[in-house]
């Protein structure tokens, strides 16, 4: 499958992040075409979407819980006190 919009995605990904793979779900083009349409929503909906998680945030990407873990405190949760070296990500 070769659509313009995947290999210009796939050139793009290649240049910023050597080394990584695009990784379809699908192989249907107008699948792939369809997951890049761009939509518009309206106040009250973009404020429901960026409440999510606010009040009962998961993290579920935190290096020391990897196997083999990562002695590495990055975000201040509980679970990385032990955590031998310290990286704080400000989130704005």
């Amino acid at each position: 499958m070769a659509i313009p919009l995947f290999q210009n995605l796939c050139r793009g990904v290649s240049r910023r992040w050597p080394g990584q793979v695009v990784y379809l779900l699908t192989c249907c083009q107008d699948r792939i075409v369809k997951n890049f349409e761009q939509i518009t929503l309206n106040k009250e909906d973009y404020d429901k979407i960026c409440e999510i998680g606010k009040n009962n945030r998961v993290r579920y990407n935190i290096p020391i819980t990897y196997s083999p873990k990562w002695s590495i405190n990055l975000f201040d949760e509980d679970v990385e006190t032990e955590a031998r070296a310290d990286y704080h990500v400000k989130l704005e």
